[in-house]
């Protein structure tokens, strides 16, 4: 029985392994950094492996400032990925560097070097304003001489995610965007210059878009024919993609103009026998406004 449970134990040992071996590897390294300058503040940012997060305890962020040594500027835990800078000096020269910490206390080797030079910015773009068209918004602003943009957009007043909607910087103070009729929104602008990093400016005012102030044009051509005992009102479609229908009114003298119908295409089909003299007029429905009234049809019996 001795040599049976020797045998077990020794058994049991083997299976365990040595399972914390990898946990006192020095772990690996951050590969990019990357920085933007903006409102003030120097933004670095690092991208590092999923699986290298589990035994992550926190980054070290580095700088020097020109020929000095690096010392610390701060630290993070292992989930955040970013680190903003708020004590250094536009028009000075930085490098920043990253070591990761392991949950064992072990360091990773340095980051490769990241040169940040932040500039002294301009004021921010002055006058939004917007133009409708048919099918999209045009957002224009003063120009600024040998300066790029970048415009933001926001469900939410005075809330910007750092994501400009151009893809690249843009040489030209205006921007054509998709309309958006569901509720308002918000555009602002920002100057953008680029040294060895992105620099941005200050949000320029805010230019608020909202749809419930969208007049469309009025309907126009209105012609009635009368086939079977009905009458078939139609007028010209609005050019604009934005409207959502249209608005009929009709009277019968002496009585008022009263609303009969809201039509989703320009003809309106009236089964009500037409007795004594009717007039008819169509308005173009916005997301929340009415256009001016068409000419007036007149019918007689």
């Amino acid at each position: 029985m001795i040599v049976c449970l020797c045998f077990l134990l020794l058994a049991g040992c083997g299976k365990k392994g040595n399972p914390t071996m990898k946990s006192f590897e020095k772990p690996a390294p951050v590969t990019q950094i990357l920085a933007v300058h903006r409102d003030g503040k120097v933004i670095i940012s690092w991208s590092y492996p999923k699986q290298g997060k589990i035994t992550v305890k926190g980054f070290y962020i580095e700088r020097a400032e020109g020929l000095s040594p690096f010392e610390n500027v701060g630290f993070v835990k292992g989930d955040v990925t970013s680190y903003t800078d708020e004590s250094f000096t536009a028009g000075k020269e930085y490098i920043y560097k990253i070591r990761v910490k392991s949950t064992r206390d072990i360091l990773s080797d340095d980051s490769a070097e990241l040169d940040v030079n932040p500039v002294k910015m301009p004021e921010p773009p002055k006058r939004l304003a917007y133009r409708l068209t048919d099918d999209e918004i045009k957002i224009e602003w003063d120009a600024i001489p040998n300066a790029t943009y970048n415009i933001y957009r926001s469900a939410e007043k005075g809330k910007y995610s750092g994501a400009p909607l151009n893809a690249v910087p843009l040489d030209k103070p205006f921007f054509t965007d998709q309309i958006v009729t569901a509720k308002p929104v918000f555009y602002a602008v920002r100057l953008e210059v680029r040294s060895n990093i992105r620099n941005e400016g200050e949000l320029s005012a805010e230019l608020e878009v909202d749809p419930r102030t969208f007049v469309p044009v009025r309907p126009v051509d209105l012609r009635y024919v009368r086939s079977e005992g009905k009458g078939y009102l139609s007028w010209k479609g609005n050019a604009e993609a934005w409207i959502t229908g249209y608005r009929v009114y009709r009277k019968t003298a002496p009585a008022e103009y009263l609303p009969v119908a809201v039509v989703a295409v320009p003809v309106y089909v009236d089964e009500t026998p037409v007795t004594a003299p009717t007039a008819y007029y169509v308005t173009t429905l916005g997301p929340a406004s009415e256009s001016a009234p068409s000419e007036t049809m007149s019918v007689n019996p």
